[in-house]
């Protein structure tokens, strides 16, 4: 099996016994050994490490207004 294949269904299917971030080394070693391609390691860290997705709300949206209302506050007190 492709190493590659490999660890891309370990990390589709989130199992990373030893964390994320060991899983992350690893990947770091493999490329370094030179098992992984600069592509191959892109795409692994790319799947492994999302960069969330902001769109931006479109002109005419319309939002509503929202009152947040302070609450009141007790001083608490030691009981020395």
């Amino acid at each position: 099996m492709n190493l590659r294949l490999m660890f891309e269904r370990i990390i589709k299917r989130g199992y990373f016994p030893e964390g994320k971030e060991n899983f992350g080394k690893k990947l770091d070693f493999m490329y370094g050994l030179n098992r992984l391609t600069d592509d191959d390691y892109a795409y692994l860290v790319g799947l492994l490490n999302p960069v969330p997705v902001v769109t931006p709300l479109p002109a005419d949206h319309e939002t509503s207004s929202v009152v947040v209302a302070p609450t009141e506050t007790k001083v608490i007190e030691s009981q020395a």
